[in-house]
């Protein structure tokens, strides 16, 4: 039977025993290949988080596939490359939106 993780993507990988599991296994080169339905399935954590999680399957070696988006099938190593790196890139934007939203936070308090 293949393990199915059935917790929140938005719960983070603490609160998701089987999700942690996967990455242990992982580790433990126990598949080469995990098959996601859609990667908002997969984690909602955001985009850092997200990347952060296929980096780290990637490191071990595993690859992923999407059974409704081809364009994350990563069993490719080029396509694999281009999907980390465009999600990779959208992560700066992301970063400069959050210091931006800190520092008005902090200007606020200021106020």
């Amino acid at each position: 039977m293949k393990p199915i993780d059935r917790e929140s993507g938005r719960k983070g990988k603490r609160e998701r025993g089987d999700f942690s599991r996967m990455f242990e296994d992982a580790a433990k080169r126990k598949f080469d290949l995990l098959v996601l339905w859609s990667l908002d399935r997969f984690s909602r954590e955001g985009i850092l988080r997200t990347i952060a999680y296929l980096q780290q399957l990637s490191n071990l070696g595993c690859k992923f596939k999407s059974d409704i988006e081809p364009l994350l099938n990563t069993e490719n190593e080029l396509v694999a490359h281009i999907v980390v790196g465009v999600l990779a890139y959208l992560t700066q934007p992301e970063a400069v939106r959050i210091s931006e939203r800190a520092k008005a936070g902090l200007q606020r308090v200021r106020l």
